[in-house]
């Protein structure tokens, strides 16, 4: 069984109000996501980009620039998957009662390209107070329980699947209950010479005021990482030199509402910054975006030796409230 290791006191004391460090499950995650998603809202109004002037966190950095030490992983028994229950929603493993005081996650990892078992793929799942983690076996199975204290009143909670070589992936459920488990059959994508995965891009990030203000907010799986969150793109040299000149940014979100308020989402380098507004997700509270919501940035505008993806939860409806989101699964491709 997994144990968690609390991070209380390192988000704390990280600087500013803003950065830590950010995954659907894939065949194509992005259509698996589709078939469990209402539409998302059409057509929104979108404001214009506000960029923040708030300090920065960027994922691994404390304050005074030490690295966070990497969070511990842990081993778990096997677990056989009596059945795909994909993305969307929960169900037992078949091997043994989960205890009413706890949440079992389960997955099967194999890799799309040859359908081989993955192991030692790190799945983690973010909770309220701290961070659940294990590795796949061998067969590609995994098995973490959680206290079901953790994750209660969670609508949609997701788990991430990561490994160097791939593209991050993501457990999703559509809630978890104590006594009860979560199966999911996830493919991971190779990662291929054009992709590029921000520092920190592979696990859920919750931006915003923790104000959770509306009945959607108060569904989020962890307390806010900061109003502002930065991920490096370490190889964007490597990418500009090899001759790319568009970098287009993709995540998946929950809560995200744009429409409403000044989200921005931009890609800051040693040119500029070039700014969008962020996007919308179903209000309901159902993860979004993927491939669908693509946000597409000038090479050139932004830099030749460095670059990052800066999130911003910005204020709502002329208040000075801000958005409360999640993003998870960063992807950034260059063409």
């Amino acid at each position: 069984m997994a144990t968690a290791r609390t991070r209380r006191s390192a988000d704390a004391h990280e600087a500013g109000p803003g950065t830590r460090r950010v995954a659907v499950s894939d065949g194509d995650s992005d259509r698996a996501a589709a078939r469990c998603a209402p539409k998302a809202p059409q057509g929104p109004v979108l404001p214009p980009p506000v960029v923040s002037t708030l300090p920065i966190r960027r994922p691994g950095v404390a304050a005074g620039g030490q690295k966070q030490l990497p969070k511990a992983s842990r081993t778990c028994s096997v677990a056989l998957l009596a059945t795909l229950l994909a993305s969307c929603g929960g169900g037992s493993s078949g091997t043994e009662a989960v205890p009413l005081d706890t949440v079992r996650l389960t997955c099967d990892v194999t890799d799309q390209a040859t359908g081989k078992a993955v192991a030692d793929a790190n799945v983690t799942y973010q909770a309220a107070a701290a961070e659940f983690s294990t590795k796949t076996q061998a067969d590609g199975s995994c098995e973490l329980d959680l206290p079901a204290s953790e994750v209660a009143g969670v609508a949609f909670p997701a788990g991430s699947v990561e490994k160097p070589g791939y593209e991050p992936q993501t457990i999703l459920c559509s809630k978890l209950q104590g006594g009860s488990s979560c199966a999911s059959s996830v493919q991971i994508v190779p990662l291929a010479d054009n992709v590029s995965i921000p520092v920190g891009g592979g696990i859920v990030m919750h931006l915003g005021d923790g104000l959770f203000e509306g009945a959607v907010n108060s569904q989020f799986q962890k307390k806010t990482d900061g109003v502002e969150l930065a991920f490096v793109i370490e190889d964007w040299a490597a990418k500009v030199k090899a001759g790319y000149t568009k970098a287009t940014v993709y995540v998946d979100a929950k809560g995200w509402q744009t429409n409403n308020c000044n989200n921005v989402i931009a890609l800051a380098g040693d040119v500029g910054t070039v700014a969008l507004p962020g996007g919308n997700s179903p209000t309901d509270g159902y993860w979004a975006g993927g491939k669908q919501v693509p946000f597409e940035f000038p090479v050139a505008q932004v830099g030749m030796q460095r670059a990052e993806v800066r999130v911003s939860a910005g204020t709502c409806n002329g208040t000075t409230d801000r958005d409360d989101f999640e993003i998870n699964r960063m992807r950034v491709y260059f063409s």
